[in-house]
Order: C-alpha cells, then sequence, then structure tokens
C-alpha cells in the first residue's frame, strides 16, 4: 500500500495531460521500484525503501495512523539527471502536507 502511494505521488497518472507529476514521469517513466531495480530496467530509476513504521504513540487509545520514514534513491548513469530528478522529487512531495481529517500530524 504504501508502494502504491509513493508510486502514483511521484509518477501520478503517467502520460495523462493534467498530470502535476508529469516533470518526474517525462525523465523516469514507470521505473519507480521497491528496495532494488531489476535487472532489465534501463536507467533512470527510482528505489524507495521503508526504514521503519511506528504507530504514533496517544496515551490510553489505540493509535490513529502509523508514521512511516521511507529512503527514495535516484539512479542514473549521469549525474546532471540525478540532480535534476532529486530537486523534482523534492518539489513534489513538499507539496503534500501531513494531514488527516484536517488534523495536522506533524
Amino acid at each position: 500500500m504504501v508502494g502504491q502511494a509513493i508510486k502514483w505521488m511521484l509518477t501520478g497518472f503517467g502520460t495523462h495531460g493534467y498530470n502535476p507529476q508529469y516533470d518526474i514521469y517525462d525523465v523516469v517513466g514507470d521505473s519507480v521500484f521497491p528496495n532494488i531495480i531489476p535487472q532489465n530496467v534501463s536507467f533512470p530509476a527510482i528505489t524507495y525503501r521503508t526504514e521503519k513504521n511506528d504507530p504514533d504513540k496517544v496515551k490510553g487509545q489505540r493509535a490513529l495512523n502509523n508514521r512511516i520514514t521511507l529512503e527514495i534513491n535516484v539512479v542514473d548513469k549521469t549525474f546532471s539527471t540525478v540532480i535534476q530528478l532529486t530537486t523534482l522529487i523534492k518539489e513534489q512531495l513538499n507539496r503534500y502536507s501531513n494531514s488527516y481529517n484536517s488534523a495536522n500530524s506533524t
């Protein structure tokens, strides 16, 4: 589930005209993978890895959500493409706020 959300946040609807993530999709395509890149995939590619998956601590009741820490890696043969994708990914992920049911959880 986390993987689907990360892939959508980075590449969106693919070639759809109203896709705000099109800049990333234009460079990477569908090359977003968990943990490792398969052998027959061309570069550039993005990998992600879940480092932590901890429930938020709420005294006296069940945790409302889990706090997930991710590592995102950009792989390519040229440094300029890695820097370009890194900048685009940072800008894209900064568009999202960490809120649920109008309650800010940051």
